[in-house]
């Protein structure tokens, strides 16, 4: 089977949900032997870890925002109508379009740009016309969640959509040292409004209001929000319980060093597509305290305390109760998320497609 992944989105240097997915699902389709890859990313960021397993072809993405997506949805279809043949999934916006001899998923993680969640940017309306011709022009999707799966029929009722949850890297399963706890609490999320840091610096306040001594560590990049809650933090007098963590590139082994080092895990998300830091820090013998909303619910991992993501008591009440379990986390839950499992799974759906 030929399979072409696109991702003129994808940065080599930036280990976001969507860029991990990216590269770990090459890597897991590059060991079927069935399967033969070409990649297609943006000129410069070439993954070189996979070098040598897939086909790799760079397209140039013009830097100018009004006619970026134009000329480089020209090129990019250019491409695929000489070269590509077998199943194309892609992430680009606006769809592409190929030959009869490829059947093409149109991935979404989310349809946040359409439901109120987009991070503040230029442009907004010309980029939720993009983000609803991207749901509504293809008839096969390829999404990371039921939840998602939902969003996408309400709107294109036609649409032929498979699921393909993201999963975990190899190194998520080795063991970990739980003796080494300094945080008592971590939240990785990029700052910006949908991911609730703001009640969740307020739950903290009642938490240490209540007696209670915590450490707290927030790591993520920068959405907007970030000097905002960094202001918040210090006008309620919690600099010596709440960090923020500098960003830095590569930082994938800082986060799972953070999973590591942290007891609980805190998601007070209003809206996701999915919840991979959820699964990650499970992995790595966090207990995890998130908000009560399907993405959440969907992943179905032991022993998870939900709590409303508008109601500050009952996040409180819930990282409380966290803090005190002391029953023994037991993990074999995950084991469907090994990325092994997902891409094999994908290729007999996208097949019986």
């Amino acid at each position: 089977m030929r399979v072409t992944l696109i991702s003129l989105y994808y940065r080599s240097d930036l280990p976001t949900g969507a860029n991990k997915r990216f590269e770990c699902l090459i890597r897991a389709l590059g060991e079927i032997p069935s399967v033969q890859i070409t990649v297609i990313v943006a000129r410069g960021h070439i993954i070189n870890s996979i070098r040598k397993k897939v086909r790799i072809v760079e397209i140039s993405v013009s830097r100018f925002p009004l006619i970026a997506r134009v000329l480089t949805w020209l090129r990019l279809t250019a491409y695929l109508h000489r070269n590509v043949q077998g199943i194309v999934i892609s992430d680009y916006q606006p769809p592409v379009i190929t030959t009869n001899k490829s059947r093409v998923y149109q991935l979404v993680h989310d349809v946040r740009a359409l439901v109120g969640h987009r991070r503040k940017q230029k442009n907004n309306k010309i980029l939720r016309i993009l983000a609803l011709m991207a749901l509504k022009i293809p008839s096969r999707f390829l999404t990371v969640s039921r939840y998602t799966q939902s969003e996408i029929s309400a709107i294109n009722k036609r649409a032929d959509i498979v699921v393909s949850p993201n999963g975990l890297a190899d190194d998520y399963f080795s063991s970990v040292n739980s003796e080494k706890r300094q945080w008592d609490i971590l939240m990785v999320a990029t700052f910006e409004e949908r991911k609730n840091h703001v009640r969740a610096v307020q739950a903290i306040e009642k938490l240490v209001n209540s007696g209670r001594d915590v450490r707290c560590l927030f790591i993520g990049a920068d959405g907007g929000e970030k000097e905002k809650i960094a202001r918040l933090i210090k006008e309620k007098g919690l600099n010596e319980q709440i960090t923020i963590a500098e960003q830095v590139k590569g930082e994938a082994d800082f986060i799972r060093m953070g999973y590591d080092r942290s007891r609980v895990l805190f998601m007070p998300s209003l809206y996701e597509g999915f919840g991979m830091p959820i699964l990650e820090a499970y992995s790595r013998g966090c207990r995890i305290v998130c908000s009560r909303i399907e993405p959440f619910i969907e992943l179905d991992i032991n022993g998870v305390r939900f709590f409303d993501p508008v109601s500050v008591d009952d996040m409180s009440y819930a990282l409380s109760c966290a803090l005190d379990d002391v029953q023994p986390i037991v993990g074999e839950c995950i084991n469907k998320y090994r990325w092994s499992v997902i891409a094999a799974k994908l290729i007999n759906d996208v097949d019986v497609a």
